[in-house]
């Protein structure tokens, strides 16, 4: 008798990484930016960004409270693409202001002009934008593997149950230090050189049709 060795437990853990619905993929451990970052797939509704920043607040992990992930370098970006395949859209924790043309990550501080970014060749997913339509700011998002892995931005009403908890340690032993509360736990609070394969069609900041910060 013929016997087929099948190998479950490498087929089990590749559908692990990619997540399916409701489940979680379990948090890993990134040394460069001494957090953990995690890939969730149950947003409640409405699944706008708004909702991601409150819901990624509410998680918890060996103590560290979460936030919606902050990806401020090409090292962190190359980590979450190397451990993680998100199959639809999935919300970090990064807005573009229209009338400043900034960007603002959800712990409040600003990427640079010259800092990196990984925008998709199209920065934008439709014409609710900037320039377009009298919106105050965009969310961003990842946009899946299969499409590159890169940034876009839409309009604050879109919709994705996707997204990526980050659960800063501070380079403490995480399970030493249980979370405080975050008093500035409100979805509106603000806020809270690359190299990429094809040069996006054009920036949020450097579009003609917003003001300038300069």
């Amino acid at each position: 008798m013929l016997f087929l060795a099948i190998p479950v437990k490498d087929s089990l853990s590749q559908e692990r990484r990619a997540g399916s619905a409701n489940t979680a993929i379990q948090p890993i451990y990134n040394p460069e930016t001494k957090s953990y970052f995690e890939l969730r797939v149950d947003l409640p509704k409405p699944p706008n960004w708004n909702t991601a920043v409150r819901f990624a607040r509410t998680k918890l992990f060996k103590g560290v409270r979460g936030r919606l992930a902050v990806v401020k370098d090409l090292q962190t970006h190359s980590f979450l693409q190397a451990n993680f395949e998100i199959r639809e859209e999935a919300w970090i924790g990064l807005r573009y202001f229209c009338s400043f043309r900034k960007l603002v990550w959800a712990d409040g501080t600003e990427q640079p002009r010259t800092a990196f970014k990984m925008w998709a060749k199209k920065w934008y997913r439709t014409d609710v934008r900037c320039g377009k339509q009298n919106i105050q700011y965009m969310p961003i998002y990842y946009l899946p593997n299969a499409k590159g892995f890169r940034w876009q931005a839409s309009g604050p009403a879109k919709y994705f149950v996707s997204y990526f908890v980050e659960y800063p340690t501070g380079g403490r032993e995480p399970h030493k230090a249980p979370a405080k509360e975050d008093p500035s736990d409100k979805a509106d609070a603000p806020d809270g050189d690359q190299t990429r394969p094809a040069e996006p069609e054009a920036s949020p900041e450097t579009t003609d049709d917003k003001p300038s910060t300069e």
